[in-house]
């Protein structure tokens, strides 16, 4: 699927048809930080006893199913025949696994909501999702755009939470690194003399504040914005797309704080060391 959204960009497989060496990077966490839902992109248990979460209510748990149409959760209330039901669909998952994920689901007008219930690698257990407790039953946490820019490529958002269900790109493309890559493949044609000038960039040869700017879009927090989602491009100065916060003292950093910040200070350090 091309970034259709974005000026230039040409995707991962026109990429990789002259960089077939770099197709190693479809497997790392960074591309599959956000795919379908599928059996092999989630990472939790369907098998009977496992697909269970339980609550510190004694009313409440969210099973998770696995069907021939599809990967569900459900969330119940109460004691039958008394109790109420939410059922909603496993639609895209967010995180390789590495560490955890979670889950969203498309709702009604394109709106994407995250499912309440996540997966934590170290444990090997379901959990609560970020950003939900374990007293109601729920499924309406909003997922922003913010939060895609940082897990997937290209989102066109309509408002809020509603997004065109066409054209989004998955993963941490190429693209998202390097730049634009239409001019670049145009340049490179065959038959064409390879100009010095390439139209794209290699993120190792830009100054060490904008190789630090392309790592502190996604590892510096979520900080405020100053331009719309999607808007960074490799190269740039992140100051003029978004205001980050710098960590207070001794503050532990969790996997959406500044991670950049507790080093590169060190003026010898890079996210490449």
């Amino acid at each position: 699927m091309l970034l259709v959204s974005v000026a230039g960009y040409i995707g991962d497989d026109r990429c990789l048809s002259c960089h077939e060496e770099y197709r190693k990077y479809l497997n790392t966490a960074h591309h599959l930080t956000s795919r379908e839902a599928s059996a092999a992109s989630i990472a939790g248990s369907f098998a009977n006893g496992k697909n269970i979460l339980r609550t510190s209510q004694n009313d409440l748990q969210y099973r998770m199913d696995a069907r021939p149409d599809g990967f569900f959760q459900t969330g119940v209330l109460g004691t039958p025949p008394d109790a109420i039901s939410i059922t909603e669909r496993f639609d895209l998952v967010i995180g390789s696994g590495r560490k955890g994920q979670t889950y969203l689901y498309w709702g009604k007008d394109d709106q994407l909501f995250q499912l309440p219930v996540s997966y934590w690698t170290e444990v090997g257990s379901w959990v609560n999702s970020p950003g939900y407790g374990d007293q109601t039953l729920e499924f309406s946490r909003p997922v922003v755009p913010r939060c895609l820019e940082c897990h997937a490529s290209s989102f066109d958002a309509v408002e809020a939470n509603r997004y065109r269900r066409q054209g989004y790109v998955l993963g941490v493309s190429c693209e998202r690194c390097h730049g634009p890559g239409e001019k670049h493949a145009e340049l490179n044609a065959p038959g064409k003399t390879k100009p010095v000038d390439q139209a794209i960039v290699n993120p190792a040869k830009l100054p060490r504040d904008r190789q630090l700017s392309l790592c502190s879009l996604c590892h510096g927090g979520i900080g405020v914005a100053k331009a719309p989602a999607f808007s960074f491009t490799a190269g740039n100065a992140l100051e003029d797309f978004l205001k980050l916060e710098t960590p207070k003292e001794n503050e532990s950093l969790d996997p959406h704080g500044n991670q950049v910040a507790c080093w590169s200070e060190v003026g010898v350090l890079s996210c490449r060391r």
